[in-house]
C-alpha cells in the first residue's frame, strides 16, 4: 500500500516527537544523603541496648559529630555510649551531634562533640549500651531530673553530619588514648546536618520535660 505526501509527512513527524520525548527524559537523580537507621534495640539488664547505622551514599566523606565526651581532671574522656539527652514535644531524644547554644545562655565556647570519617560509599556502625533508666545528660542547664521514672513510648536517636567539602579537621593527640578528630565549632555550627530515626522500644527515663 503506498501512502500519500501528507500521511507520511504525519508518520514522520509523530515519530520525531517521540524520539525527542524519549531522548529529552531525565531519570530521576539518586539519593546522595547519609541515611540513619536503628538496626537492633531492646532493653535489657539495666541498660537501652541500641545499633545503628549511617550510610554514605555520596562521592565524597562525611563527618559523623558523634564522639561525646566527659570532663574530668585528666581531661576529656571520650565515650561511645554518651548520648544528650532531653525530652522535646513527649518525645525522649538521644542525640550525638553539637547541640545550639540556648539563647539564654552565655558561653565562651560552645560544646562540641569530636568527630567520625565515614568514606565515600561506606557505612559506619555502632552498638551503644545507655543505662536506664535514662537520666538527663546536657551540654547546657536547662535539662532537669525527673522525680519519678517515666516510659517514652516515643524515642528518636539523633545524629550530626557534615560533608566533607575542604572543611578543615584537626587530629587532637591525648596521653594514653586514641588521638580524636576535631572540626572548629563556627564550621559545625553553620553546617552540621540533624539525621532522626525512631529507636523502636520504649525507654524508661527519669528526664523532665520542659
Amino acid at each position: 500500500m503506498r501512502l500519500s505526501g501528507s500521511y507520511l509527512v504525519l508518520i514522520l513527524s509523530v515519530a520525531s516527537i517521540a524520539t525527542c520525548r524519549s531522548a529529552g527524559a531525565k531519570r530521576p537523580m539518586q539519593n546522595s544523603s547519609p541515611t540513619l537507621s536503628v538496626t537492633k534495640a531492646k532493653v535489657q539488664d539495666s541498660a537501652l541496648q541500641l545499633s545503628y547505622r549511617v550510610e554514605n551514599p555520596s562521592d565524597r566523606p562525611i563527618y559523623l559529630v558523634a564522639r561525646l565526651f566527659r570532663r574530668s581532671a585528666a581531661g576529656f574522656a571520650t565515650d561511645p555510649n554518651l548520648v544528650y539527652t532531653e525530652v522535646k514535644n513527649g518525645t525522649l531524644q538521644l542525640t550525638k551531634a553539637m547541640i545550639p547554644v540556648p539563647d539564654h545562655i552565655d558561653v565562651e565556647v560552645p560544646e562540641v562533640p569530636y568527630v567520625v570519617k565515614v568514606e565515600a560509599g561506606k557505612a559506619f556502625d555502632e552498638t551503644l549500651r545507655v543505662p536506664v533508666p535514662v537520666e538527663p545528660f546536657h551540654p547546657y542547664a536547662g535539662v532537669k531530673r525527673a522525680g519519678e521514672v517515666h516510659s517514652f513510648a516515643k524515642v528518636e536517636l539523633v545524629v550530626g553530619w557534615l560533608a566533607d567539602d575542604g572543611i578543615k579537621v584537626d587530629p587532637v593527640a591525648r596521653a594514653g588514648q586514641p588521638a580524636e578528630l576535631q572540626i572548629h565549632h563556627q564550621t559545625v555550627a553553620t553546617k552540621q546536618h540533624l539525621l532522626t530515626a525512631a529507636v523502636g522500644v520504649a525507654v524508661p527515663a527519669r528526664i523532665a520535660a520542659p
